[in-house]
């Protein structure tokens, strides 16, 4: 192989170089063409790529910065819409207990406890069948009175003319018209002869003679009377 120097103009040593099936390269370099490059890579890191890298990082920055800026914006819009959803909600929720406490509370005015006392305020109407105690006989308080206070322990009997109650009190009536005497049957016998009898004369003519009905006898089931002049008579009888 024919030698060659091809570094005849630089500071080297020779090489020597064989095209074969191996290759053997010997060579040295000068350190200032490394110390060159590494100035070059340096400068171009200092003075290109790290002033774009500053830069893109810089927009990046500003992006991301506006980005949050944004975020936190519309967070703050979605919280107050938040906030005044809420708000409405709640003065929604409060009308509407407010309501439901009021209408409770007229409810409650209308219920009728069974325990304790109670005034009772406003008209109230009663459905059904209502029950009280019934007052003493002899009460005039302004208790309420009961069916069976008003009827004497209630009414037993009606008829035409007469009432029984269930204390065995009695008041029948009736109309006689006589010319002397007769009798009258009791539509319902009393239990005894001591009992009230009243009559008075029953007239629609405007001048009358005197006339006087005589009670001559009293019986459970009836009386008999007189009357001295033809004449009609109205007759009530009260007792037990």
């Amino acid at each position: 192989m024919t030698e060659i120097n091809i570094f005849e103009n630089y500071a080297s040593k020779d090489f020597d170089v064989f095209f074969q099936n191996e290759v053997c390269l010997e060579t040295e370099v000068d350190v200032s063409y490394i110390k060159s490059g590494e100035e070059e890579i340096q400068y171009y890191v200092d003075e290109k790529s790290k002033p774009e890298i500053d830069d893109y990082v810089a927009d990046k920055e500003k992006l991301l910065f506006d980005e949050l800026e944004n975020s936190k914006q519309e967070v703050k819009n979605y919280v107050q819409e938040a906030a005044e959803i809420v708000a409405e909600g709640r003065n929604d929720i409060n009308s509407v207990v407010e309501s439901g406490i009021a209408d409770i509370d007229t409810r409650l005015e209308k219920i009728v406890t069974v325990e304790d006392g109670q005034t009772i305020l406003g008209d109230k109407e009663f459905l059904g069948l209502l029950k009280a105690v019934t007052p003493a006989v002899d009460d005039i308080s302004n208790n309420v009175a009961t069916t069976e206070f008003i009827n004497g322990f209630n009414l037993v009997e009606k008829g035409t003319n007469h009432l029984k109650f269930a204390n065995g009190f009695l008041i029948q009536w009736g109309k006689v018209y006589t010319e002397t005497e007769g009798s009258i049957s009791y539509p319902q016998p009393f239990n005894t002869t001591v009992y009230t009898l009243t009559t008075s004369r029953y007239s629609t003519a405007s001048t009358n003679q005197v006339a006087t009905l005589i009670i001559r006898e009293l019986q459970t089931t009836g009386f008999s009377y007189y009357c001295f002049a033809t004449s009609a008579w109205h007759w009530l009888a009260i007792g037990f």
